[in-house]
């Protein structure tokens, strides 16, 4: 203690001698680890919460994949026949008193689909399930594997596409999703705007030619939050409870379009994928960061009508092996002075890898949030004689911007091949722990593409 105080001396006595007994107290504190937990610290029990929480997607979240109908697969490569057309019809088939019509036959066509493989594999040490744990790391290992492999399907399934490879003849991975496999001219452009009754009965009128009944709508959650905003001016909805509260707004779960009833689904992960996680550590075989060169070229067709889309565009590209991905590129900037210019992007992978680079992901930044969206996906087959990848960015995709997908969600339409249903495989065991596979095999086969519309570039709550 200080003597240079107001104390008595009787009061600094009384005073060490407290300081000494407080000091001497069997005191529990906080130490976590045996170096701290000391004296009575030595004798407290470690408590851990017996539940986990949540803190990112779970099965229940992906609303597409519970939805599709699946048809079982007898080979890697599925056939199907498409009825196109009948055969001709108006004034060809009237006829004289005894004459017969020309022959018409309809139009039936074969398509293929080629299947594909998704796994998603585990380990874990014997010892660890022998522990007093709070929850099996088996089953939550399980569950995490299935869900993985639920979820890339469901992905897939959007924006799959099998062109991604380094082979010129050959296919990539994935499988083709509803982005690619709709006709292009079925794909709606919303230049940014949000999502409107208007583009919902387009969509239905664009179905309905096809002699389809557009039955669902898939989107994000922001754009079903944007479109329920939109109506909430014009539509007003005031609910009493048992106790007198009132409360306002509602959910809009469906929209009764020109061809009949779209029930509205918004999804909390369609676009997860689209936006680059630049905290994610590349794994040591990925491949090399690519080198980028920005440039702008005039009379390229380009959409730039917005002039805020303009100024200072700003790149980053991602390889992508078939095992990993690599640290995104430095960034790239370049600014567009006419709606019609185009950036030419030239982009140089590194030679020095340890597995081929198979694809590319092109990202831009939003000028809202900062973040980096996925506007183009460009196969290594794609190399020009220079061994570059050149791509121009013509703002046919906006960041910040979704995807709307419309159409009849049913089995003749819409439906998953399963050469595999999901299963779980043992792999071998060579050392003191556990490894095992969830597998799944097949494709998505979209019978008829012009019963599907994607409303592209829709603005949407970020």
């Amino acid at each position: 203690m200080h003597k240079d105080n107001n104390l008595t001396a009787e009061q600094h006595k009384y005073a060490d001698k407290f300081q000494e007994e407080v000091m001497k107290s069997y005191q529990t504190g906080y130490g976590i680890t045996p170096d701290t937990q000391v004296d009575a610290g030595a004798l407290r029990r470690e408590i851990l919460d017996d539940q986990i929480t949540m803190l990112t997607w779970t099965q229940d979240d992906l609303i597409f994949y519970r939805e599709i109908s699946r048809r079982p697969a007898q080979s890697t490569v599925q056939k199907y026949d498409v009825y196109l057309r009948h055969g001709n019809v108006g004034h060809s088939r009237f006829v004289r008193e005894i004459g017969v019509a020309p022959v018409s036959d309809p139009n039936i066509r074969q398509k293929t689909v080629e299947m594909k493989y998704v796994s998603d594999t585990k380990n874990l040490s014997i010892a660890s399930t022998l522990v007093n744990n709070i929850q099996d790391p088996m089953q939550i290992l399980t569950e995490d594997a299935i869900a993985v492999v639920a979820k890339t399907i469901e992905w897939a399934s959007f924006y799959g596409d099998a062109s991604l490879t380094a082979d010129p003849t050959g296919q990539g991975l994935e499988f083709d999703g509803l982005a690619k496999l709709i006709d292009k001219g079925n794909v709606i452009d919303a230049k940014g705007e949000p999502l409107t009754e208007t583009l919902l009965n387009r969509s239905a009128v664009l179905i309905g030619k096809s002699f389809g009944t557009a039955t669902d709508a898939y989107m994000p959650i922001g754009v079903h939050a944007d479109f329920v905003n939109s109506v909430l001016g014009r539509q007003m909805q005031l609910m009493q409870d048992n106790s007198g509260n009132v409360n306002a707004g509602f959910n809009v779960q469906g929209f009764y379009s020109s061809r009949g009833f779209i029930k509205l689904h918004g999804s909390t992960v369609m676009e997860n994928e689209l936006i680059l996680n630049e905290d994610l550590q590349p794994l040591p075989n990925a491949p090399q960061p690519a080198k980028v060169k920005a440039e702008v070229e005039e009379d390229k067709k380009g959409l730039f009508t917005d002039e805020h889309d303009r100024a200072e565009l700003t790149y980053k590209v991602v390889v992508s092996s078939d095992d990993a991905q690599s640290a995104p590129s430095e960034a790239v900037k370049a600014t567009v002075n006419n709606a019609t210019d185009g950036v030419k992007l030239e982009i140089s992978v590194n030679a020095m890898y340890q597995q081929q680079p198979q694809f590319v992901s092109i990202y831009r930044q939003g000028r809202k949030t900062g973040d980096f969206y996925l506007i183009k996906r460009v196969g290594m087959k794609e190399v020009n004689e220079e061994g570059k990848l050149v791509f121009y960015d013509l703002n046919e995709t906006i960041p910040e911007t979704t995807d709307v997908f419309v159409g009849e969600m049913s089995p003749q339409v819409l439906h998953l091949f399963e050469l595999l249903p999901m299963m779980k495989l043992p792999l071998a065991q060579i050392n003191a722990s556990v490894t095992f596979a969830v597998l799944w095999y097949g494709a998505l086969a979209l019978r008829a593409p012009k019963k599907w519309v994607r409303i592209k570039n829709v603005r949407y709550i970020v």
